[in-house]
């Protein structure tokens, strides 16, 4: 159930994912017409109220203020002239031909709101008259809207409401469409939860008989009283089903890493002791007798502090010596080291055999196994037991020859 766990939890982060992104796509999009609109849209210097406020009275008539030359003023528009109150031009600057005329109250009213002859005009109420100026034709669009107090209120007050109303229907419809993969979640872990039983089950039942043909298979090697060949097929018998427990062993963690079964009972060991405790107990087991196996930690890898599952990390060391004396025919050379590098502790395995098959390193570096793929189950179970305590395992083929595996673990 902790798979199923995670999986909701996946399905309601991609939702909040898919919220903020929607989002963030919308106040791009916004911000992108703003953007556009400001590159696009005219760039004047001055707003038309300060080129009115700052016209001066001289005896020549009005001029632009001292302040800036005409051409600085107008920069950005195109053309400007003061309107006394009987509509004459009493005033302009670059005043095309055909606006230099007599303006009625009517052409006032209409130009002052909209056009002037095609060109976008802007009307300031001056002391020296009615300033008016001109852009360019078709640069900018003039219109005009009108609404009612309470419609300009209700809009304001319902934006924060529209948004929530809408930030809702998104969240509605990413649960909509994840309740039918939910559904299919459930199933899934429901049989993967089935599985890690069953797989339990079966490994708890065979394992009273295999101990017993372990049992036996040992004594009838050890009866002096047979004959070498019988001792030889006895012994034969105890190595494989050697084999076979071990399998069975990492069939059952590796179910348990996979869907969550197994809890990790970490304590804080010294790494120094721990790594010496755990080659001597693999020195101690039969497989020892086929290698020949070296320690070598740095000081500041002896003294650091592993957060980590003694029997899991135990597990760990065992498959991958294992791995080196199964998959080699002679003694191997297999070289344990450790090294502390930041806050990382480095365990690195070695050996000078035949190293990985290109399949299985191809394999091990997958991220979904093919169907054909060679059996990885206990390098695999290193990867995951790594992973289960956040670190990682990586293989390579040792130089000049042989293998090699290093995990790297978080100190604690």
């Amino acid at each position: 159930m902790k798979t199923f766990g995670r999986l909701i939890r996946r399905y309601l982060l991609a939702a909040a994912g898919i919220v903020l992104l929607l989002v963030m796509l919308v106040i791009a999009f916004i911000g992108r017409l703003v953007w556009q609109e400001s590159s696009r849209g005219p760039q004047w210097e001055y707003a038309v109220g300060n080129i009115a406020e700052s016209m001066v009275q001289t005896d020549e008539g009005l001029a632009f203020g001292p302040e800036h030359a005409p051409e600085e003023w107008m920069d950005g528009y195109v053309w400007a002239m003061v309107l006394d109150d009987d509509g004459d031009v009493i005033w302009n600057y670059a005043l095309p031909q055909e606006l230099d005329h007599r303006y009625t109250a009517s052409d006032v009213a209409k130009f002052s709101r909209w056009y002037l002859d095609g060109y976008p005009v802007f009307c300031w109420a001056a002391e020296q008259g009615l300033f008016v100026v001109g852009v360019e034709k078709d640069r900018i669009v003039r219109y005009n809207a009108y609404s009612s107090p309470e419609i300009v209120r209700g809009l304001v007050g319902s934006v924060v409401p529209i948004l929530l109303s809408l930030l809702g229907l998104i969240v509605l419809i990413c649960f909509l469409l994840s309740w039918q993969g939910a559904k299919e979640l459930l199933a899934l872990a429901r049989r993967d939860n089935a599985r890690t039983q069953w797989i339990a089950g079966v490994s708890h039942d065979v394992r009273t008989p295999l101990a017993l043909i372990l049992g036996w298979a040992e004594q009838l090697e050890q009866d002096t009283a047979l004959p070498e060949h019988t001792r030889q097929k006895a012994g034969g018998i105890r190595t494989q089903s050697e084999k076979l427990r071990t399998l069975i062993d990492d069939l059952n963690l590796t179910s348990k890493l996979q869907y969550g079964a197994q809890p990790l009972r970490k304590e804080e060991l010294t790494a120094g002791p721990l790594m010496r405790q755990l080659v001597a107990r693999f020195c101690e087991s039969p497989l020892a007798e086929r290698c020949d196996l070296s320690l070598t930690q740095s000081l500041e890898a002896e003294q650091a502090k592993l957060s980590v599952d003694r029997a899991l990390l135990e597990r760990l060391l065992e498959n991958l010596l294992g791995n080196s004396v199964r998959h080699n025919t002679l003694p191997v050379q297999i070289r344990v080291e450790t090294a502390r590098v930041g806050r990382s502790f480095i365990l690195t395995v070695t050996d000078n055999g035949r190293g990985y098959p290109p399949e299985v390193l191809e394999a091990l570096q997958a991220a979904e196994p093919a169907e054909d793929a060679p059996h990885i189950l206990g390098l695999h179970v290193v990867e995951q037991i790594a992973a289960a305590h956040g670190g990682k395992a990586v293989f390579s083929q040792n130089t000049p020859n042989g293998a090699k595996a290093v995990v790297t673990l978080p100190l604690g």
